[in-house]
């Protein structure tokens, strides 16, 4: 019982640190509005300055994430086959469910809808954004307060907010149906920090898992204007 009642302690401060992660990135975007009128570099400055933030935390708490970058070998030694394949499957059946509600709904997710806004803004930083930092950043706010709590309870609570972290944008009660894949996205980058208790691995995981993303809805914006060029062309 005491076990898990230092869990269920360990896990709610966990979600604790992540609110309040989440208000100073909330102070952080709005400060960078104030300034840069481009969103999509307030975005990176926001990216830059919580991950530093972050990087300090864990400095004064004994280097854990420098400690987990040294040992990504280590932690991976006999377990990367299966995460591999668990990880591809998770990410297969997210998109297949994705593009099927896009399908059924007649629109992408809110936040898939704002990501390609801000692609035709501004590619160039949004690649940065999207590819690299959007990734480290986000698995510091959701996976590094986890870091010594890496349970199947602590699994759920993470998976819960991450997905809905996704939503904050949706307008509709539909639009709610996008936390399925967005579930199964996340079951996909947790699952190899559960297996290997290592955040980097995660992170590389996210990191092409957006970039087979950003490719896709740079691929379909292309698309969509050669037809309105093909079009002006007859």
């Amino acid at each position: 019982m005491k076990i898990i009642n230092l869990q269920a302690k360990n896990i709610f401060q966990a979600f604790l640190t992540i609110i309040s992660l989440f208000i100073i990135e909330a102070l952080l975007l709005s400060f960078f509005s104030v300034i840069v009128k481009d969103v999509t570099i307030s975005y990176l400055f926001v990216y830059v300055s919580l991950t530093i933030i972050i990087l300090f935390i864990d400095y004064k708490q004994g280097n854990n994430l420098f400690n987990s970058f040294k040992n990504i070998k280590k932690d991976t030694k006999g377990k990367l086959k299966n995460i591999i394949i668990v990880t591809i499957l998770l990410l297969i059946l997210e998109y297949g469910v994705n593009y099927l509600l896009i399908y059924l709904l007649g629109h992408a997710s809110p936040n898939d809808v704002l990501t390609v806004s801000y692609v035709k803004q501004n590619i160039p930083i949004m690649f940065i954004n999207a590819i690299l930092l959007g990734p480290i950043l986000e698995s510091l706010l959701f996976i590094y307060p986890f870091n010594k709590i890496n349970t199947l309870p602590a699994f759920f609570v993470y998976t819960i907010l991450f997905a809905l972290s996704h939503l904050m944008y949706s307008n509709n009660m539909l639009d709610l149906l996008f936390i399925i894949p967005y579930i199964l996205m996340s079951l996909g980058f947790y699952y190899s920090f559960y297996k290997t208790n290592n955040i980097f691995v995660s992170i590389i995981i996210h990191i092409l898992n957006n970039l087979i993303s950003f490719m896709l809805i740079f691929i379909w914006w292309m698309w969509i204007k050669w037809k309105k060029i093909k079009k002006l062309m007859i």
